[in-house]
């Protein structure tokens, strides 16, 4: 399973497992917002540093007011608490963060026993919305997804209430190394005033840092840009060799 990097607005978990966000009037785009990092207790540790110092360099030109940097693991036998690092500055914030992943690492030990074993990210982020002193920012769409062969699917459409900018998140497998993604196209459409647009990656670009990518995601910080006050449609075409899971995050710049 990949790490999440997540900035979550209220959520609730739909029947058939996928994590939905939806607006809520008690968010202000002006609040401040928890940078919360959860990883795999399956992963490489090395991974989760690497991704989490390329981060950092975000952070000095969001727009986004952080006010605390949280992490948790997951994945583990023993199910273990977020920690939010507090700090006068989210800066402190942010090195305390690092240096309690650096001291605590991954533990072998904890990792389940059948690698048939599903992972229990969701009822990471599950408990994670029940908590009182979280800073709620502004995800749109967080999807979990099974995929197998050629096909296409129909997503929730996404309404927004001014203009904005999104950012768009994918990992193609759940595991780290990608074994039966081929390719996929994730594309956007608006009936009110003709546009659309579509987010194209395939096997070969993974791990290329011209893409935005890494072993197993990609990103795209324009997936819909200035996105005029509307409703959007969303669809996924893809192509797998085998059953597995794409994972779908966005979020807007405000």
């Amino acid at each position: 399973m990949k790490l999440l990097i997540i900035l979550l607005p209220s959520l609730f978990l739909t029947v058939n497992g996928c994590l939905r966000v939806r607006w809520t009037d008690k968010c202000s785009p002006t609040d401040p917002s928890t940078f919360l990092l959860a990883y795999s207790n399956d992963l490489d540790y090395s991974d989760v540093q690497g991704i989490y110092r390329g981060w950092g360099e975000q952070f000095s030109v969001s727009e986004i007011d952080y006010a605390v940097a949280a992490t948790v693991r997951f994945d583990t036998k023993t199910k273990e608490d977020v920690v939010f690092h507090d700090s006068d500055t989210f800066g402190k914030s942010q090195i305390a963060a690092y240096a309690h992943m650096n001291e605590q690492q991954m533990d072998p030990s904890q990792r389940f026993d059948s690698s048939e074993t599903g992972s229990d990210v969701l009822d990471t982020l599950e408990a994670f919305s029940m908590l009182t002193n979280i800073h709620f920012p502004y995800a749109y769409l967080s999807s979990s997804l099974k995929v197998s062969g050629t096909g296409k699917m129909v997503l929730s459409s996404i309404t927004i209430p001014q203009q904005m900018r999104f950012l768009l998140g994918i990992s193609v497998q759940s595991t780290v190394t990608p074994e039966s993604f081929q390719n996929l196209t994730l594309s956007w459409s608006n009936s009110q005033f003709g546009t659309s647009g579509s987010f194209i990656r395939n096997r070969g670009e993974l791990d290329q840092p011209w893409y935005y990518s890494s072993m197993n995601s990609f990103m795209d910080l324009n997936f819909l840009y200035n996105a005029a006050p509307s409703t959007y449609e969303l669809t996924l075409d893809y192509s797998y060799s085998m059953e597995d899971t794409v994972l779908i995050r966005m979020y807007s710049d405000m």
